[in-house]
Parts: structure tokens; C-alpha cells; sequence
């Protein structure tokens, strides 16, 4: 299994990929993204092979999901609980909006 949920020196950027398990501690992960007010993001593919990603709307902040990627499937889910909020194909990559909305 291959994970890697991690973020940014500069918190405002959740990478996401194939590599070994790497993972900030929970009591380190903030409530909310910084800066506030811009929402957590899912980049993923779409159906019938359209040649740009699609963007969904989190509820939680980028540092309570986690990406894992077992072939070419992947699956994100909230770290806490395990609900999977995404099944699919990838690549996929959850991020904090550069833009609040």
C-alpha cells in the first residue's frame, strides 16, 4: 500500500502521491485550512476520457483526508473515521484553494 498525505512547508498546499507512508501526527493538524475561508479541494479525472480534471468542494480541512493508491485506483478518505469520500481512478490530489470562496 502506498500513501503520502502531506503538507507544505508553508501549510497552504496538500501534495498528494505514490510513496511510503508518510503522515503529520494528528494533534498537529489544524481545525481549519490556512488562510481561513479557502475551502479543501479534490482534483480528480472525470469520466469518458475528458482531457481536464474535475475540482470538488471538501468539507474539512486538507490535512483530515488521507490518499492512498492501489493501482490505478484510488481512494481518499477522511483519517479520522475511514469514509471514503472518493473511489476512482487517478491520479487525484487533495488541496487547499488558492482562492478563498
Amino acid at each position: 500500500m502506498h500513501v503520502l498525505t502531506k503538507l507544505s512547508r508553508n501549510h497552504d498546499v496538500c501534495v498528494t502521491g505514490s510513496a511510503d507512508l508518510l503522515h503529520t501526527p494528528r494533534a498537529y493538524h489544524p481545525a481549519v485550512n490556512f488562510p481561513p475561508g479557502h475551502p479543501t479541494l479534490l482534483r480528480h479525472p472525470v469520466p469518458d476520457d475528458v482531457s481536464f480534471p474535475a475540482e470538488t468542494v471538501l468539507e474539512l480541512a486538507a490535512t483530515a483526508y488521507e490518499v492512498e493508491q492501489r493501482g490505478d485506483w484510488w481512494i481518499v478518505q477522511i483519517g479520522a473515521t475511514g469514509e471514503a469520500v472518493y473511489q476512482g481512478p487517478g491520479p487525484v490530489e487533495v488541496f487547499i484553494s488558492p482562492a478563498p470562496f
